[in-house]
C-alpha cells in the first residue's frame, strides 16, 4: 500500500519479505500473489521475468484492516508494513 502507485514487483516484494524475515522463494512469491489476485485483492501483470502487482481497492480495505478475509492477518496496532 506504500508504494507509489500502489505498484511493487516481485523481486521488491521478495526482498521485502526477506528483510521481514519471511525466507521466500520466487516460486512462492508467484503462488502467494496468485492466490490474491484470486481473492480480488490485486492484479497481476507479467512484464518479461517480472510480475508487477497492482493493489486493488478492496486489497487496500483488507490491509488497513477494514475488511477480514480469513486467512489473511488483519494488521495490527505494531504492524510494520
Amino acid at each position: 500500500m506504500r508504494s507509489p502507485g500502489y505498484t511493487a514487483n516481485t523481486l521488491l516484494l521478495r526482498d521485502w519479505a526477506i528483510r521481514l524475515g519471511l525466507a521466500a522463494s520466487h516460486e512462492t512469491i508467484r503462488a502467494d500473489l496468485q492466490r490474491l489476485q484470486e481473492l480480488g485483492l490485486c492484479t497481476l501483470h507479467k512484464e518479461g521475468e517480472l510480475i508487477r502487482v497492482m493493489l486493488s481497492e478492496r486489497g487496500q480495505e483488507v490491509s488497513e484492516g477494514r475488511v477480514l478475509i480469513e486467512g489473511i492477518l488483519a494488521p495490527g496496532p505494531e504492524c510494520p508494513y
